[in-house]
């Protein structure tokens, strides 16, 4: 390496989140959680669509989250949603998307409003004769995240019981695609978040694709 790029200080983000794994649990995914009471505590969120909820989460980030706020505010990273640019195709959109400059990476998130343990979270279903794509198989099929090794999925329950919708859907996850590391994974939580666990799938062209599951229980 050259000398004089050698003695550039590191950038004090990327001294704080030195690695990708660090980032994500520690910056991105702690964001989500520390959101959760202060989305939980929106009058009426229970009721409302999916995307306004995502948009209730985006809000947070940007203006109102201790975690990640200055982070966008200063541009150090940014954030979209339905964003077509990291899709495989023009055809679809992400929920989330977390960009970092510092560490060349991207991280999209999947949202979902659950009532059960939906088999759409898995994988999409024909509708009007035609297949469509959905839930986490928009990774392995990388419709999402083509150059990505990491992603998540938020999911926003607003009927049943959710420990019985997170279980079930664990063991439904790890029945799709699943690595050699993915039941062990299952049993690993996401920062320690009840609600949460963590798998890894084969994706169509090989490679082994890490998702983080997070849910909030807003029943």
């Amino acid at each position: 390496m050259n000398l004089f790029y050698q003695n550039i200080p590191r950038h004090p983000f990327v001294v704080k989140f030195p690695d990708t794994q660090t980032l994500i649990e520690r910056l991105y995914l702690a964001a989500i959680l520390d959101a959760y009471t202060r989305i939980r505590a929106i009058s009426g969120i229970v009721g409302l669509m999916e995307n306004k909820i995502r948009n209730e989460v985006v809000r947070d980030f940007k203006f109102n989250n201790p975690i990640i706020k200055e982070y966008f505010q200063s541009k150090t990273i940014y954030l979209a949603s339905e964003n077509q640019a990291n899709t495989a195709s023009l055809e679809q959109r992400t929920d989330l998307e977390i960009h970092s400059g510092h560490h060349q990476h991207n991280f999209v998130i999947e949202c979902k409003n659950l009532t059960h343990a939906e088999n759409r979270y898995v994988q999409g279903r024909i509708k009007n004769g035609e297949y469509r794509h959905d839930g986490l198989e928009k990774f392995v099929d990388l419709t999402y995240a083509e150059t990505d090794d990491e992603g998540a999925m938020l999911s926003f329950i607003v009927n049943g019981t959710p420990t019985l919708i997170v279980s079930t859907l664990n063991q439904k996850v790890q029945a799709f695609k699943p690595s050699s590391d993915c039941a062990n994974l299952s049993l690993q939580k996401c920062v320690e978040w009840d609600l949460s666990f963590q798998s890894s799938h084969i994706c169509t062209n090989g490679k082994v694709f890490r998702l983080y599951h997070l849910f909030y229980d807003l029943t």
